[in-house]
């Protein structure tokens, strides 16, 4: 029993010992464990580099493009009733105002409705005005007045109809500019829907670049390079009417 109690005794006087030292077991020195990990670098060979002074310009990049003049705004005067063409007033080339006659259609007894439209329009207004005067006399009912006045609405109405009939016999310029095709003749017949005249507007006109895909250049990269580089102005005022017609007469053959 005694030697236990010894041997604990020791045991724990050797354990305070060995924690209170912070030493034991170590095999190298504290301070050569710094140094043996610090090693040396390689020396490395200096490179040879040139040096040169750089100056600041302005670069405006040039690019040139192969491209045409095309008109923004372009309408075709089609026949709005069958018909056959009997004044053409137009060809290519030719300058028109919009609502100008391009072409005028046959008749068709269009004419002859609107006369007849205008002398029922004048019967029913003649018959209107003498029963009114019966009327307030007393000898016509009154309620024969709404009738009449019904039936002169009517008649003009079919006066309005027939004149507007009679309007598509006329083929008008739908906008202002110059006859780029006028593909039909006089004589010829035409239905509802038949284009007679195309006109383009001069104003505005797009010039249109053909960019090669390989270059793979942004439309907006050109935009920006042309203002950059101050031709969009230049542009514009080369693109005038008087350009415009005379590459008109070069495409086209004047009839």
């Amino acid at each position: 029993m005694m030697y236990s109690r010894i041997l604990a005794a020791v045991i724990v006087i050797a354990a305070t010992l060995w924690i209170g030292s912070g030493v034991f077991g170590r095999t190298e020195s504290p301070e050569a464990a710094p140094s043996a990990a610090v090693a040396k670098p390689a020396a490395q060979p200096l490179f040879q580099v040139a040096v040169i002074t750089a100056d600041v310009e302005e670069h405006s990049r040039r690019l040139s493009l192969a491209g045409r003049t095309e008109a923004d705004n372009r309408a075709s005067a089609v026949a709005r009733t069958a018909g056959s063409i009997v004044e053409l007033k137009v060809r290519r080339g030719d300058r028109v105002a919009e609502g100008d006659v391009i072409a005028t259609l046959s008749d068709e007894a269009r004419e002859a409705q609107v006369a007849e439209a205008e002398a029922h329009v004048q019967q029913k207004r003649t018959d209107l005005d003498a029963k009114l005067t019966l009327i307030e006399r007393g000898v016509v009912p009154a309620n024969e007045k709404n009738m009449l006045e019904a039936e002169l609405r009517s008649a003009e109405a079919t006066l309005a109809m027939a004149k507007a009939e009679h309007e598509r016999g006329l083929i008008r310029a739908p906008i202002a500019g110059v006859v780029s095709q006028a593909p039909m003749t006089t004589g010829q017949a035409v239905q509802a829907g038949s284009m007679v005249a195309e006109v383009i507007a001069l104003d505005p006109m797009l010039a249109v670049a053909e960019v090669a895909e390989r270059r793979s250049a942004d439309p907006g990269q050109v935009y920006a390079s042309l203002q950059k580089a101050g031709r969009i102005r230049e542009l514009e005022r080369s693109i005038t009417e008087d350009k415009v017609f005379g590459w008109l007469m070069q495409q086209n053959i004047v009839e």
